[in-house]
């Protein structure tokens, strides 16, 4: 990492970059295809449920990045690769479910994306001064 060309941002913000353009156009195209075998979905409800899962997955990505650069994972084969992927699906899941269960159908994708975005914003800011103090 300290040997990044352009500097530790640099090389943060292109990992950002490059996850984006690999997890938001899958997701929604796997939103897409599945509203597809829906019949009665207006073209409204369509764009706005693709929307609101492009800015969902990009937040799971700042979510995992700040996470991996919290929690450094230097091989696949590693405890803290599957740890950390693990806490990312239950980050997930525990989040979607119970804001559903607990606020309800019409507050809980507004509850899911700002906490996802407010989450991976500030992990992202950790693992950046943690990728700072590594030597």
């Amino acid at each position: 990492y300290r040997k990044a060309p352009s500097g530790e941002g640099r090389l943060i913000r292109a990992r950002l970059v490059q996850g984006w353009m690999i997890a938001v156009p899958v997701c929604a195209a796997i939103m897409a295809g599945q509203l597809a075998l829906i019949p009665d979905v207006s073209m409204m409800e369509f764009l706005g449920y693709v929307g609101a899962i492009i800015l969902v997955s990009a937040a799971y990505v700042v979510f995992s990045l700040g996470l991996f650069l919290t929690i450094p994972a230097f091989s696949d084969k590693g405890g803290e690769f599957v740890a950390i992927a693990m806490i990312v699906v239950f980050f997930a899941m525990f989040l979607f479910l119970g804001s559903l269960i607990i606020l309800g159908k019409k507050w809980a994708m507004p509850t899911l994306l700002s906490v996802s975005w407010l989450a991976g914003i500030l992990l992202l800011f950790v693992g950046k001064w943690n990728l700072g103090r590594i030597e």
